[in-house]
């Protein structure tokens, strides 16, 4: 795939768009557990929109999530990205007091799915579909600092351009 000084792969920019996009979701969980959409407007136009909807606690100490990133003709540098139809985004968190110590454990995981039409100049469309699981882990001592952390992911993300040539990527490589 042809890239010029100062410019991306289309692979690259969808990478980072997708990821700019799952980083913004935690900002707009709602406090009072309503579904809130949030629209966020791309580089060279177009729109990002993040719908979360808190679906509560399952178990005292326990809190789940679901959100929908949908992209609308959201241009950078020279690639379009829409939906196909969205990114779904599932994810359960839990918080327990580690026995015996005053330190606490946040286990959370989170499974991205769905998938992205791609449009790049001089290059053919493409498609990006996402079955992803990140788990984090992460230890907080008594003054509320993490003491020790660990992240795994897994999964395929299948990258598909020209449309009918696939290659599969790791999660989080």
């Amino acid at each position: 795939m042809p890239s010029g000084p100062g410019t991306s792969s289309p692979l690259s920019i969808v990478a980072a768009s997708v990821n700019q996009a799952a980083m913004n979701t935690p900002l707009t969980v709602s406090p009072d557990a309503l579904s809130r959409t949030i629209t966020y407007s791309c580089a060279g136009g177009g729109s990002t929109s993040v719908t979360i909807n808190n679906t509560g606690a399952g178990q005292p100490g326990t809190f789940t999530t679901s959100s929908r990133l949908e992209f609308t003709d959201c241009r950078s540098q020279t690639v379009t990205i829409n939906g196909d139809p969205a990114i779904l985004m599932d994810g359960t968190s839990s918080i327990s007091p580690i026995a015996g110590s005053d330190l606490k454990s946040v286990t959370s995981t989170m499974r991205m799915t769905g998938g992205l039409r791609v449009d790049a100049a001089g290059t053919p469309s493409g498609r990006a579909r996402y079955d992803c699981t990140t788990v984090m882990s992460v230890q907080i001592g008594s003054n509320g600092i993490p003491t020790q952390q660990t992240f795994t992911s897994s999964g395929t993300i299948t990258w598909e351009q020209p449309l009918g040539t696939v290659t599969v990527h790791s999660c989080g490589a």
